[in-house]
């Protein structure tokens, strides 16, 4: 049995993502691409004689019960417990953070996955993959999501995935380069949610688009809580037209925000713009990254 582990926490982007209802519990049925990055946040897992505890490189974020990444170990030694399994007895986490707070990159609940996977290794896999997808559930709607961590539409809150084939001739994605920009601010996801108005069409965008997508993304590529966003943090806006005019196929916000993202067809120009825009912005958050499929 391992004693330590280390992983890769990956961030996410969503492609598109469309608010189809507002649900009886408060909640919103979504239709979202969700793409898992070649780049995110660093867990280090290593076994210890008792308790669970949390160290983590960001100093504004807990180290406890307020901290995902906890929440989720806690989650898994209950798992145990119920299953009267007396595998370790405790477990020491290092989280070094690189997705930034708040801007819908998935940086919480791809901790929280990580820690759940991690854990299930260090263990000997006793959980199924299925018992795991329930732990994530538990946590929050996109935990989930992380559990494979690759390209995936999700329906529901987000918790039912449909993955992509990624290869042979039947895939349905390929290769894209993302220029992310996080700007100097944090968008509410429970704010934006409840202003938005759902006059959306019945009609979803699909994953066929993907195919020929130089052509087919400007054409129907769309954040539904992005018209919300922008009339608080019109900086969205600006940053959209930014990547656009340095040759973006498309851009878009991902999640609530506050980061945009670009598409590039190859890792050479997505490094030129990044490093062009992080010169024009030094303030912000600036990354280059590959989807990771």
């Amino acid at each position: 049995m391992k004693k330590n582990l280390k992983l890769l926490a990956p961030a996410k982007i969503n492609l598109w993502l469309e608010v189809v209802r507002k649900r009886p519990d408060g909640y919103h049925d979504l239709s979202t691409l969700m793409i898992p990055l070649d780049w995110g946040d660093e867990i280090i897992l290593g076994v210890a004689e008792e308790g669970i505890s949390l160290r983590c490189s960001d100093k504004t974020l807990g180290e406890d019960k307020s901290n995902l990444a906890y929440r989720a170990a806690e989650t898994f030694f209950e798992a145990l417990r119920k299953e009267k399994l007396d595998l370790i007895s405790g477990i020491r986490i290092e989280l070094v953070k690189k997705i930034p707070v708040g801007a819908g990159l998935g940086g919480g609940s791809s901790d929280a996955a990580t820690v759940i996977k991690g854990l299930n290794i260090l263990c000997g896999k006793p959980l199924s993959h299925d018992e795991l997808l329930k732990l994530a559930l538990f946590l929050g709607a996109d935990v989930p999501f992380f559990i494979e961590a690759r390209p995936a539409l999700a329906t529901g809150v987000g918790e039912k995935l449909r993955y992509l084939k990624t290869r042979g001739e039947h895939r349905e994605i390929y290769p894209m380069w993302f220029v992310i920009v996080k700007p100097d601010f944090e968008v509410s996801t429970a704010e934006a949610y409840s202003k938005i108005k759902l006059t959306r069409r019945k009609d979803r965008i699909s994953i066929t688009c993907l195919r020929d997508f130089r052509t087919s993304l400007p054409r129907v590529i769309r954040n539904d809580l992005e018209e919300v966003v922008l009339q608080v943090f019109p900086e969205i806006g600006r940053i959209k037209k930014a990547l656009l005019e340095e040759g973006a196929i498309v851009a878009s916000m991902t999640g609530s925000g506050s980061a945009v993202f670009g598409v590039f067809v190859d890792e050479p120009k997505a490094v030129e713009v990044k490093e062009k825009l992080a010169r024009r912005w030094p303030e912000y958050f600036v990354i280059a990254a590959r989807g990771a499929y």
